[in-house]
């Protein structure tokens, strides 16, 4: 069945270390549940600041493939956390 790992914030110095490190941990999440990132179907990606955009996309790119998941980029509200970015994904 369907798999839904919620929202991790990202932790790192750099948006990508923080994209990277959040993926990591859904992935974690999904191999738990026997399945990897590949099998991503829906994601939302929380970003504080959209000039990080064009950084989290590289990152993102570059581990969510050959088919990444269908994706929502949204603003994330300020609120009192380190992470810049909070990632969402569902796998099936």
């Amino acid at each position: 069945g369907p798999v839904y790992v919620d929202g991790m914030a990202g932790r790192g110095a750099t948006i990508g270390d923080q994209t990277r490190d959040a993926l990591q941990r859904i992935e974690a999440g999904f191999r738990r549940r026997g399945c990897s990132l590949a099998d991503g179907v829906e994601a939302v990606v929380w970003l504080r600041d959209p000039r990080d955009a064009a950084a989290m996309n590289a990152v993102y790119r570059e581990m969510v493939k050959p088919n990444p998941a269908a994706r929502a980029t949204v603003r994330l509200s300020p609120v009192d956390l380190e992470s810049r970015i909070v990632i969402t994904m569902s796998a099936d």
